[in-house]
């Protein structure tokens, strides 16, 4: 058996604060719904389902009854704002608007929900708890925000895009990262602790604020997912919103509400606090090993392609004519970069660029380059590695090409040298 809250359980809610409970109620139900299980790896398979049931909804809906103009064949992948999510959300909204009017006329009678409440704000703030600490640990290992390749370092400001400027941003600075992480981390672990949790929730609000700016301003397709967040902060904070009013604004002395709720018999109290341990602890061990996981596989460390780098093409010949760099050149190789991925980005001499991807048989010594936006173009190389900074390249298909390929030191650029300094006598800003 529960306990009732030591204080509020027998005051009566205003019909407002029971409609927007009862749509609350619903919409964060269905948006965090399977929460917790969908983070556990291994029950990945077994919830497939569920993914599966939202994929037909969605697009049935955005056919038959939004008719919409085109169908939805895009599911969330490196972007969270696509058709599919907005219809989604339609969707959402939609349940807990009908579920809400339903829910009021058979329950008009009802005094308050302080119960629900205080479950479904456990709800809401473990998942936006753990939401903050796997984004925090992502930021902590440097693996959201990677230093700037090569390829990046290398791309003028006006061909980035918004999304690629703040990426370059974001992760050229270390510092900065962990700063972001341990802030997200611990608006999650103050959301964990019930005495803490309206304090984690205004710290989480900071915090979602920013990366809700940055998504919307830099257009970071995570801007549905990320104002989520922020309103779940919102309303963990929310039953406190007209305390923290007359103690911030009115210099009123105040207290926050105490909706705590204590099952009576002794078991069942130390399986709720071991199962919450274990929970906690299962996550953060989850985020480690997947941040270390991460950081091996895509981070500043992980493994570089063999002929990783910059290089300058010094000597180009085509058909035995040795091909001077001139600017007006549209012939001409100037750069290579080979990047990871397995991607390869061509500089011409009139700047041109143009991208390939390549395959690579290190017994053989032979490189296959497919350009991206035409598969049918491709070239094939044998190559010999002279030194670590020198390369040569033969073409065995269509035109006899040799290239000598000269390593760059990306290093040298500026924004990689310039590092920290406590003093500044001149501001240094190009």
């Amino acid at each position: 058996m529960l306990q009732s809250p030591k204080t509020g359980s027998l005051n009566e809610w205003s019909f407002i604060e029971k409609i927007l409970f009862r749509f609350s109620f619903l919409f964060f139900g269905i948006y965090i719904f399977p929460f917790p299980f969908n983070f556990f790896s291994f029950l990945g398979g077994s919830l497939s389902f569920i993914d599966n049931a939202w994929n037909w909804l969605v697009v049935f809906t955005g056919k038959h009854i939004l008719h919409l103009p085109y169908n939805i064949t895009v599911q969330p992948n490196g972007s969270g704002d696509t058709t599919w999510n907005y219809v989604q959300l339609f969707i959402m909204v939609m349940f807990a608007l009908t579920g809400c009017i339903i829910w009021s006329v058979a329950d008009a009678r009802k005094k308050n929900y302080n119960r629900w409440l205080y479950w479904l704000t456990v709800g809401v703030r473990y998942f936006l708890a753990f939401s903050l600490i796997a984004y925090g640990s992502f930021k902590v290992f440097k693996t959201q925000f990677p230093a700037p390749s090569i390829a990046r370092l290398l791309e003028p400001y006006g061909q980035s895009s918004p999304m690629g400027l703040a990426w370059t941003f974001l992760g050229y600075s270390k510092g900065y990262n962990y700063f972001m992480g341990i802030a997200e981390i611990t608006g999650g672990l103050l959301l964990l602790i019930k005495k803490s949790k309206t304090f984690g929730a205004l710290f989480s609000m900071t915090v979602t604020c920013n990366i809700v700016a940055i998504n919307f301003c830099f257009d970071v397709p995570v801007k549905l997912y990320s104002s989520a967040l922020l309103a779940m902060a919102v309303f963990i904070a929310a039953p406190e919103i007209s305390r923290l009013y007359q103690f911030f604004f009115n210099r009123k002395t105040t207290s926050l509400k105490s909706h705590s709720f204590t099952f009576e018999t002794k078991w069942k109290r130390i399986t709720t606090y071991a199962v919450k341990a274990l929970l906690i602890l299962y996550m953060l061990i989850v985020f480690t090993m997947e941040g270390i996981n991460s950081l091996k596989k895509y981070g500043e460390n992980a493994p570089k392609p063999d002929m990783y780098g910059y290089y300058n093409v010094a000597t180009f010949i085509r058909n035995n004519d040795t091909l001077a760099p001139l600017l007006t050149d549209t012939i001409r190789w100037n750069k290579i970069l080979f990047d990871n991925y397995n991607r390869i980005t061509i500089k011409k001499m009139n700047d041109t660029l143009i991208a390939y991807t390549y395959t690579n048989d290190t017994v053989s010594h032979e490189l296959r380059l497919t350009q991206r936006d035409d598969a049918m173009l491709t070239y094939n190389f044998t190559y010999n590695v002279v030194d670590k900074n020198h390369i040569e390249l033969r073409s065995t298909r269509k035109d006899a090409i040799y290239m000598q390929l000269n390593k760059i030191d990306v290093n040298d650029l500026l924004l990689m040298k310039r590092g920290f300094h406590w003093i500044n006598e001149y501001p240094l800003n190009r």
